[in-house]
Formats: C-alpha cells, sequence, structure tokens
C-alpha cells in the first residue's frame, strides 16, 4: 500500500472510531507526514523505512523502548508511529474505540458528586479550560476503577503500580494530579484518611535545572535554514526571529493578533498567556522586515485577526510551533548535542546571550516577562565569563 493511502485510511479509520479532527490531526497525521516527507510521493510503505527514519529522528528505534523509559515527546511520536504500523499490519489501531474510553463510562453516584466538587474547587482556584479538562479525565479514570464509596489504600496502590506502562511524563504528572484530588478531599473532610502520602512526592527543587542554550551563530543557523526552507518558511522564519529577538512563549506567539503590532510607534504588545502580564518592546527593523514580508507575501486570505495561521487559514498549535523550532534546528547543522531543542531553548538562549553581553538580571527579568526576580536568577548558573571571576583555589592541605 502506498504510504500516503495508508495515512489517509488510517486516519479516516480513527474519524470512524470516534476520534475529534484536531486530536487526529496533532497527535497522529502530523508525525506521519513528517515521515512520509521524507521520502518519495508514491512510495509503498515498508517498516524498515519507517525505523530508518525514528531511529535517525531519535537516535534509537522507540518502537522497542518501554513507554516508562521514554520523554513525553517520545511517547508521543512511539504512539503515532506504532498506530500506523499497527493499521498497516491488520487493518485496526488498538484502543481506538472511543465509545468505550474510560473517560466516556458513568461512575458511581458517590464518585461524580465529589468529582464535581473537585472540579469546581478547581474553578475556583483560576484554572484555565485546559488543566481543568486534563484534571477530569485523571480522576475520572481513577475513580472508575477505584469508586469513591469504596476507596482504599490497597485499591489505590494497585492502580498506582499500573503506571509502569506509561511513559515517565505521563506517570508523573498522572500523581501530581492525584495527590491534589486526596488533599482535597481528605481537606475537605469528605473522607478520614489522607491518601495523598501513598504518592511520594517527585517535585524536584525550584531553578535546579541548568537551562539549553546557543549561541548567537548557531541562533542565524537555524533562522537561515527556516527561512529557506519548507513550504511556510517565510511565517516560520517570522516566528523564529520573534522567539530570538523578545523570548516569547509559543503559547503567546500561537495568539499574537494583528493589532499587537504598533507599526506607526514601532511596538508590539503581548499579553503573556502564563502570567497575564502585559509585555510591551520596540519593534525593531530587523523583526518588523521579517514580519512584514510574510504578512504581505505569504500569509493567506482570510478575516482572522491572528498573525500566524496554518496555510488552510486555521490557528497554529503552540505544540505545532514548538515541533517546527525542534525540527529546524535538527536539520539546520546546528550541533544539538543532547541538550534541548524546542522554542523554549530560544528563551533561554535570549537571557544568556543578555546575560553574557552585560545586561543585569533586572533587564533580563524585564524583557522576558518574568512575575519574580527568582526565575531569571537561573541563568546566573550559564554565566559562565562572571562565574570565573569567582573561581577559589583549591586549598593545598599536603599529603
Amino acid at each position: 500500500m502506498l504510504l500516503t493511502e495508508l495515512i489517509a485510511s488510517a486516519s479516516q479509520h480513527l474519524l470512524n472510531h470516534g476520534y475529534t479532527k484536531l486530536t487526529i490531526s496533532h497527535c497522529y497525521v502530523c508525525h506521519w507526514n513528517k515521515f512520509s516527507k521524507t521520502l518519495h510521493s508514491n512510495v509503498e510503505y515498508d517498516n524498515d523505512l519507517l525505523v530508518n527514519y525514528i531511529t535517525q529522528q531519535n537516535g534509537n528505534n522507540l518502537l522497542l523502548l518501554s513507554p516508562e523509559k521514554m520523554s513525553r515527546r517520545e511517547y508521543i511520536r512511539y504512539k503515532a508511529f506504532r498506530a500506523l504500523d499497527s493499521f498497516y499490519k491488520t487493518g485496526t489501531i488498538l484502543g481506538t474505540s472511543m465509545s468505550e474510553s474510560v473517560v466516556r463510562q458513568s461512575l458511581s453516584q458517590g464518585s461524580n458528586a465529589v468529582l464535581n466538587s473537585f472540579m469546581k474547587h478547581l474553578e475556583k482556584l483560576g484554572f484555565k479550560p485546559t488543566s481543568k479538562k486534563d484534571y477530569y479525565v485523571v480522576v475520572h479514570s481513577f475513580l472508575y476503577s477505584c469508586p469513591f464509596e469504596t476507596m482504599n489504600s490497597d485499591q489505590i496502590i494497585n492502580y498506582l503500580l499500573g503506571f509502569g506502562s506509561k511513559a515517565k511524563e505521563t506517570a508523573k504528572n498522572t500523581q501530581k494530579v492525584l495527590k491534589r484530588f486526596f488533599l482535597f478531599i481528605y481537606q475537605n473532610e469528605l473522607i478520614d484518611q489522607d491518601f495523598s502520602s501513598l504518592i511520594i512526592s517527585t517535585k524536584k527543587r525550584k531553578n535546579t535545572e541548568i537551562p539549553s542554550v546557543y549561541t548567537p551563530e548557531e541562533i542565524k543557523l537555524l533562522l537561515n535554514y527556516l527561512k529557506g526552507h519548507g513550504n511556510n518558511c517565510l511565517r516560520n522564519y517570522a516566528i523564529a526571529v520573534l522567539f530570538a529577538v523578545y523570548g516569547y512563549r509559543s503559547c503567546d506567539i500561537s495568539t499574537l493578533e494583528l493589532s499587537n503590532i504598533d507599526w506607526d510607534n514601532n511596538l508590539i504588545r503581548i499579553e503573556q498567556g502564563k502570567t497575564s502580564v502585559e509585555l510591551n518592546h520596540k519593534l525593531t527593523d530587523f523583526c518588523g522586515n521579517a514580519l512584514a514580508d510574510y504578512l504581505l507575501n505569504e500569509r493567506p486570505s482570510t478575516t482572522s485577526n491572528l498573525v500566524f495561521i496554518s496555510t488552510n487559514g486555521k490557528p497554529l498549535n503552540p505544540s505545532a510551533i514548538s515541533s517546527m523550532i525542534s525540527q529546524g534546528f535538527i536539520y539546520s547543522g546546528v550541533i544539538i548535542n543532547g541538550r534541548k531543542h524546542a522554542c523554549h531553548s530560544l528563551r533561554h538562549s535570549l537571557a544568556s546571550n543578555m546575560l553574557e553581553q552585560g545586561a543585569n538580571i533586572l533587564d533580563i527579568s524585564h524583557t522576558l516577562g518574568h512575575t519574580s526576580i527568582r526565575s531569571t536568577m537561573i541563568y546566573a548558573k550559564i554565566d559562565i565569563p562572571h562565574l570565573r571571576m569567582c573561581e577559589l583555589e583549591v586549598p593545598d592541605y599536603g599529603k
């Protein structure tokens, strides 16, 4: 079967089994299409071609790894490619009966009541819709297996043991949600035992991780690659320029509107999605030219007020933007050498390069829109020139 036909058939299979078009596009088809673009248009599907592609992209064959050892990004790719290969071999994809998925099943009366109370609690705390949806799915799945009326330690431990088959990040995030849920039902006296103690905290000390950063020369390689490759090269180049110059987050890029660009006063304004803090930056000639080139010569005709849109006129998903930057780093010739290489690495690189050029922490904090100076202090760890000035001689205690 031709690869293009296989992708089309597998996509229709998912659609027929209740998957939304958005889920199919972002969790499956986008990965399949990237694989397809590396081959000729009329190539026949072959497992060896898939394995070669996965190995080239990830450094190993994800299909042979255990999910619990994977990062979240690796697990998403693993799930997508396993589904494609499964559909080719069997004509079906395991786990695609959405009508029978756990989240669609009814809960007991007590479980349903406590779940609704927990969701109202999250609403009061100001959780965003996407976060509330994620919490709902996790807690609903748990209560389906461990009904509230009969919940006990043994049930919970057995449920937690099943996390061994999940990706590491998925298991970690699920435990975090359940720990919050257990604390909620105990503190609100809905239950007389604190089950949160059954979950060992995996929380890292804040700001202990060393950011992945790139030099101006490496970022220039990335920008040059994006400007000359792909069907949306002007759009992708403009997005990367905004990342590199202003350190925006992907969620801010995806929601940037035409009205946020003040051409008359050379300003660009955004309200950060993460902190709701408004940021105002001078629109440099470099950024202005990149934006104008895209808006005038490549952006599709549409009524949307968003600056960056897909070829079909729909909004860009933040994960798609991050994936574009990641792929750009891979193919640009930059030696990644184990560093993270999604869009947030450009934000880290801006801070690092500003620090190296003599900017103070307060200026960097203002540029990035941090609400706390503590968030910016992490970059002091990568300021090698100034750290060398603090070096101490090793005492000679003799032998």
